[in-house]
């Protein structure tokens, strides 16, 4: 049985008639790659001020919420987590890049601890024993909706355009190429940047983490209960 087929399984679908034609009709497909129109609705909306008010002003107001102070922390003190306490405090964003670009090598050493399989674990839906392969990422029970996909810019050995990375099998499927500058330009103009602006676009590749909306939400048995309902993080 599948990791598909296993999903199918377990899910119970808890969306409206409407809801699943509007997701229908959004859904996008390899051919949209070839046209304009999905990323020319995306740009509408980042362009659209009425829009984009209305989503910022969707928001719950807590200026008079009760407030509570944290615990000191002890953190600090513990030598397990003084690692952990440095990083936190030296890491910070930056824009100056290298104009050394990175190599596949070291972009698959980066995939390999960023994602990655760290065991396995046995399911027993209706009795029928299943492994399922576990992440190094946090999972409420689900079937791990997030997926990966990067767009490449100056990594070496590999064609510039979008991927996705095949957590399973070790593998980046090529889903896109960039033949030329105005084609990735095109391409990121339209996707990413609100008000149409590009911004340079000097890093080595873009990282998406993309969740898989049929594996948000799952039923599996519980005692208290026919089904209890588990959420996982995206």
């Amino acid at each position: 049985m599948t990791q598909d087929t296993l999903a199918n399984l377990l899910s119970e679908n808890r969306l409206s008639d409407i809801s699943l034609e509007f997701l229908e009709s959004i859904k996008f497909k390899p051919y949209h790659l070839e046209t304009s129109e999905r990323f020319e609705i995306i740009s509408y909306v980042n362009n659209s001020p009425s829009i984009v008010k209305k989503i910022s002003n969707s928001q719950y107001q807590v200026g008079f919420c009760k407030k509570i102070d944290l615990k000191p922390s002890k953190l600090e003190e513990d030598v397990n987590t003084l690692s952990l306490n440095n990083i936190n405090i030296n890491r910070k964003s930056t824009r100056k890049y290298s104009s050394e670009p990175i190599s596949f090598q070291e972009f698959s050493d980066f995939l390999r601890l960023f994602y990655c399989i760290t065991g396995e674990e046995v399911l027993k839906p209706q009795g029928e024993e299943i492994v399922r392969k576990r992440r190094n990422i946090a999972s409420g029970g689900s079937m791990y909706p997030a997926e990966i996909f990067f767009v490449n810019n100056r990594i070496t050995d590999i064609e510039k355009g979008v991927y996705r990375y095949n957590i399973y099998t070790s593998q980046i499927e090529q889903l896109k190429v960039f033949y030329n500058e105005e084609d990735m330009q095109f391409f990121l103009k339209l996707l990413m940047y609100q008000g149409g602006g590009l911004a340079p676009y000097k890093s080595d590749f873009l990282i998406y983490v993309v969740a898989n909306i049929q594996k948000l939400f799952i039923s599996l048995p519980c005692k208290e209960q026919t089904t209890g309902e588990f959420y996982t993080d995206v």
